[in-house]
């Protein structure tokens, strides 16, 4: 016999909602709860298993991932939630999910298709390029491409000569915390911390941020620490696909080199980055 299994969180009306919905059709003792409050470890195997949507509620029948709260009200909506959960009743029993785990960052990497991540480091490759041309052909220090996972920050691709400090699948915990205080994962410097600081910002304000004075930005004004380890000047661009979001983000060592006039070029390479995740996302 198949089986339902249902992500929720405490004090969350869509997991009632949908719970609900759930039990209505496929009867309680068919679908399996958990909660990711009572077991916050399955934070990040759930990011996983549904594909970069960090949302609760989330609803598996059997393995396949039907969605959240949306899709589900939509399946109602079409008369076609009793039809899909009979189906998955009648199918034949799997293992899901699978035993807690916790996933490496490379795992999460892959979350972004191996060829939507090749067009992107295409694209970051190209925004390198021309940065250095307006800056008079000198290298960018950093230039990336980052995932927001529910609790970091995740590097999908590098370029430019820090490209051995930010490697992909390199990720940090998000603040807001000073980085004397943070833990940072194995092969991090404490040069990464402002990577993290910086994103979240644009994250948070869902707009692009120039960053020539970090410690005049608010959210980074306690940073002044991190002008001694560098990568302080900052100009990135926030992408949104589906429930997916990131940055695409130039880093510099020296004060000045980034100016806001180069924004353009990476919102250009932002929108890229965009239509190729969408573009792979309408054809499969």
């Amino acid at each position: 016999m198949g089986k339902i299994t249902l992500f929720t969180k405490e004090a969350c009306p869509a997991s009632v909602k949908v719970k609900g919905l759930l039990v209505e059709r496929a009867g309680a003792a068919n679908v399996t709860e958990i909660s990711v409050s009572a077991s916050p470890g399955w934070t990040d195997p759930l990011f996983l298993l549904a594909r970069g949507d960090k949302s609760v509620p989330q609803v598996f029948f059997n393995s396949r991932h039907v969605g959240g709260c949306e899709e589900v009200e939509r399946l109602e909506r079409e008369g076609v939630l009793g039809e899909r959960v009979r189906e998955c009743l009648e199918g034949g029993s799997e293992e899901f999910p699978p035993p807690l785990w916790t996933p490496q960052p490379q795992e999460l990497v892959q979350i972004i298709p191996k060829e939507v991540r090749g067009e992107w480091q295409e694209s970051l490759e190209a925004m390198e390029s021309s940065l250095s041309a307006a800056v008079g052909g000198r290298p960018i220090s950093s230039l990336v491409v980052t995932l927001e996972t529910p609790d970091s920050i995740l590097v999908i691709c590098t370029a430019g000569p820090a490209k051995d400090t930010f490697v992909v699948g390199a990720a940090v915990k998000k603040g807001p915390r000073r980085w004397s205080e943070q833990g940072l994962l194995p092969g991090w410097t404490h040069e990464a911390f402002q990577l993290l600081y910086d994103t979240q910002v644009a994250l948070e304000r869902n707009a692009p941020l120039f960053v020539s004075d970090p410690t005049s930005v608010a959210g980074l004004e306690q940073n002044e620490l991190m002008l001694n380890f560098g990568y302080s000047y900052y100009a990135g661009a926030p992408w949104t696909v589906g429930r997916n979001r990131g940055t695409v983000v130039a880093m510099e060592k020296e004060a000045g080199v980034l100016k806001p006039e180069h924004m353009t070029i990476i919102e250009a390479t932002r929108d890229k980055v965009m239509a190729s995740l969408s573009q792979y996302i309408s054809l499969n």
